[in-house]
């Protein structure tokens, strides 16, 4: 499921306001760039009705997401890049959780947020390797 040129927008937006963590190409591409490579959450072998699924269960996690979807395309196959899209991605996760619950008293849902942002993490180190590394295969 691709997004609109609105969600698109949207998620840019916060990724400015939040100023999460993006490589200066990021800065530069076009909203037509940022729909044709964005997936949403998962890698694009799974169905899409799955990577559905996990976008509405890490809806807090998208502008973070966009970002590593972005990464993976236009980064280089390096083990370094590897590990510096996927640790962004970690410290973004932790960003949108702090933005999304920042009162003192929403302390347990930005935890919860917390432990999710290292799950994603983990996956992404652990089984994202192929994607990253084979994109064009």
């Amino acid at each position: 499921m691709k997004a609109t040129e609105s969600e698109i927008r949207e998620l840019r937006t916060q990724i400015r306001q939040w100023d999460l963590l993006r490589v200066a190409r990021f800065n530069e591409a076009t909203v037509a760039e940022l729909m044709e490579i964005f997936n949403g959450v998962g890698p694009d072998n799974w169905p899409e009705e799955l990577r559905h699924a996990f976008d509405v269960a890490l809806h807090h996690f998208l502008p973070a997401v966009l970002i590593h979807d972005f990464d993976f395309e236009v980064l280089k196959r390096t083990e370094r890049s590897f590990m510096e899209s996927n640790n962004r991605l970690y410290e973004n996760c932790k960003i949108c959780a702090k933005k999304e619950f920042p009162a003192w008293w929403q302390f347990a849902p930005r935890w919860m947020h917390y432990r999710m942002a290292h799950a994603v993490y983990m996956a992404c180190k652990e089984f994202g390797r192929d994607a990253f590394f084979h994109k064009d295969d």
